[in-house]
């Protein structure tokens, strides 16, 4: 991963974790997904954002603690 997506997940992407996810930030979610496993799992339907939602956050907190 280059230093300018690095720099996006560091400081960024946590803006968006503090906020519901809805439509308007989806892409950011789509984006941090994508960028830590290399593939986008994000669900067609809205009622299933929140476990989305919470798969990213997980794999984003993962992400910080292997590499800080």
């Amino acid at each position: 991963m280059d230093n300018k997506n690095t720099e996006w997940l560091s400081n960024i992407f946590p803006q968006y974790m503090a906020h519901k996810l809805r439509g308007d930030n989806i892409k950011e979610y789509k984006k941090a997904e994508e960028l830590i496993t290399g593939k986008v799992t994000a669900p067609d339907c809205g009622c299933a954002y929140h476990s989305y939602q919470s798969k990213v956050n997980q794999l984003y907190n993962t992400w910080v603690k292997r590499n800080t």
